[in-house]
Order: structure tokens, then C-alpha cells, then sequence
């Protein structure tokens, strides 16, 4: 590979990583980062038609039909759903599915917030439920819980996509109290860590000690999180490797570097472990591909300007991989040297 094209393969790496746009599984943000790489590992993150496990989607595989005359633009009749919702001639899921249009497709995130807080009181609410003697009220069921979760998700995911981290996260927080998905712990951890105080209005005392709160946040959702996969052996979907990588990018996002590089620490144990940088390997033990690793990498140590490190960090990886990997990686170093 001659320097050209040496040179156009850095850069294509480089630019996998455009941050701050956010990614869902279905309507759930899955990370903080679109990464354009063409191999298959992309499809575990963006594919919303990836059905291979119940808690890969926020949303049901056996989506409900939307009647005709709900889905028809978004010129809602409040009145008419809430009478349906009342005749149960319209499902809450229904109703939450018009709301994933709307701020989805439509991206009308104002409208879809409060055409959600609109169907609210026709929900049951997880986070404040009547509790006697640790049995859950009555005639509460999964689904209901389901539902209110979903919509909370959405009313984060709303803040989100338009970058209002701090109004996105007590939502999150709401869904993911007691949740078993993994979806909605990272959906917390991801927005709590890229709160920082470059996004907080004045930068005082105060404020720094509301940044800390929000990273002390971000890592015990992180824990439960791997909490979870490990109650599963780890056999849920996303992998924990790949909500690993993409929590490591939201700290970074929010400037918690030493979190940062200690996860990354723990993330290149991972693929010294696994040895062979295959892409289709790589997926199969539920690993991002070692390209975009790499990318990561470089990307985390020119942020803190400590690029020598990160070649250097890369240069000491060569030992655990093979030969594909230590080509690639020796093709990076030597552009930089």
C-alpha cells in the first residue's frame, strides 16, 4: 500500500468518528456516535430491523398495526386518541407508535413530547406505583410497565436528538429505574457521561460539583448495566464489548478523559484476548471491528494532545494480534512518523 493510499485509509478511519449525533435501536439511543465503516458490525448498532433478541429493540417485534387514519400526517386529534385510548379502540403501544413517528421520522420533538405527556395519565407509571408489602398494585401488568417505559424513552430521546442532554437524562433516569434492559441503563450512562461543564451555563463551583454528580451517574448506571450482561452470561444484544466502545466515546464527549482511558485499557484487553482481528470474527464474539478500535484510539489521545502515546500504545499491541493487525497497525504508525 503505497503512502497515498495509506494516507486516505487514516482518514477514512479518522472520520468513522463523528460525534454528537445520536444513534437508536429503533426509538432507544444507542450511543453518541455514527460510525460509517462498511463492515457488518454496523448493523448491529444502526439496523432497526435486527430482531436477533428481545432486548436488542426498545421497541416490540410484533409491532402493532397503526390504523390508517391515525398515521395520516401529524395533524393529530388529541381529543379523538384520547377518546379512542379511553374506548380502547386504540392501544397505548398505538398510541406510542404514532408518537415514534413523530419524533423520528418527523423529528417534531416539541409535538411529540407533548402529544406523549397528553397520553400519560392513560399509563401505568413503573417509577410510582402503589406498593403494598413489596406486591405490585392489582391488575398491573408487564406491558403496562412497557409502555410507560417506552414512553418515557421517547421523551428523552426527544431532548437528545437535539442535543439537550441535561433535559434528556431525568427521563432516562425514570426509565431506567428497575429495568431489566440494558438498553436503558445505557441509554442513562451514555447521556449522563457527555454532560460536562462546558454544557452547564456558568462555569462555577457549583456547576463543576453538578458535572461530577452527573460522571458518578453515568458509571453506576454504567455498573448495572455489566451487571445485567453478567446475569446473562453474556449473551445479550448489543454485546457488552460494543456498549463498552460506545461509552467510552461519551465520556469522551463530556471530557471525563481518565474514565476514558481507563475503559480503553480494559477494551484492548479485549481484542488481546481475542488475537485475531477477522472483522467477522471480531463480530462473532461481540467485538467492534479492530479498525474502529483503532480509530478510537487515536481519536481519545489527539483529544488530550498525547498522540506519540496513542502510537505508541498502539505500537504495544502488535505483540497480541495478528499479522493482519500488526500490518494495519504498523501502516498507521509509519504515517505519522
Amino acid at each position: 500500500m503505497n503512502s497515498k493510499q495509506t494516507q486516505r485509509r487514516l482518514q477514512t478511519l479518522l472520520s468513522q468518528l463523528i460525534l454528537s449525533k445520536p444513534l437508536q435501536l429503533t426509538t432507544t439511543l444507542a450511543s453518541s456516535v455514527l460510525n460509517n465503516n462498511n463492515d457488518k458490525r454496523n448493523n448491529v448498532i444502526n439496523n432497526d430491523s435486527s430482531n436477533d433478541d428481545k432486548n436488542h429493540q426498545e421497541e416490540s417485534s410484533d409491532k402493532s398495526e397503526i390504523p390508517e387514519s391515525k398515521k395520516e400526517e401529524f395533524k393529530l386529534d388529541v381529543n379523538q386518541i384520547i377518546e379512542d385510548l379511553e374506548n380502547e379502540r386504540l392501544s397505548p403501544s398505538q398510541a406510542l407508535d404514532i408518537a415514534h413517528d413523530i419524533i423520528e421520522t418527523e423529528n417534531q420533538y416539541e409535538q411529540g413530547r407533548q402529544f406523549i405527556f397528553s397520553i400519560l395519565p392513560y399509563l401505568r407509571d413503573p417509577v410510582n406505583i402503589n406498593v403494598n408489602n413489596n406486591m405490585m398494585e392489582e391488575g398491573i401488568s408487564e406491558q403496562d410497565n412497557d409502555d410507560t417505559r417506552r414512553a418515557y424513552r421517547l421523551v428523552g430521546l426527544s431532548y437528545h436528538k437535539n442535543h439537550q442532554f441535561q433535559q434528556a437524562l431525568p427521563w432516562f433516569k425514570k426509565a431506567a429505574h428497575n429495568s431489566p434492559s440494558i438498553l436503558d441503563w445505557f441509554n442513562l450512562c451514555s447521556t449522563a457521561a457527555q454532560i460536562s461543564d462546558h454544557h452547564l451555563p456558568n462555569n462555577n463551583k457549583d456547576e463543576q460539583h453538578l458535572s461530577s454528580i452527573h460522571l458518578k451517574l453515568a458509571l453506576h448506571a454504567f455498573q448495572q448495566l455489566e451487571e445485567l450482561h453478567k446475569a446473562s452470561e453474556f449473551k445479550l444484544k448489543p454485546s457488552f464489548w460494543i456498549q463498552l466502545y460506545y461509552f467510552i466515546i461519551s465520556l469522551m464527549n463530556g471530557k471525563h478523559y481518565h474514565q476514558a482511558f481507563e475503559l480503553l485499557n480494559r477494551l484492548k484487553l479485549a481484542y488481546k484476548r481475542a488475537r485475531f482481528t477477522d472483522p467477522s470474527y471480531l463480530e462473532e464474539i461481540g467485538l467492534m471491528s479492530f479498525d474502529s478500535f483503532l480509530s478510537l484510539t487515536l481519536l481519545l489521545f489527539k483529544r488530550v494532545n498525547r498522540l506519540e502515546q496513542g502510537l505508541e500504545f498502539l505500537n504495544q499491541m502488535k505483540q497480541n494480534v495478528d499479522e493482519a493487525g500488526k500490518k494495519t497497525i504498523d501502516q498507521i504508525i509509519q504515517e505519522y512518523q
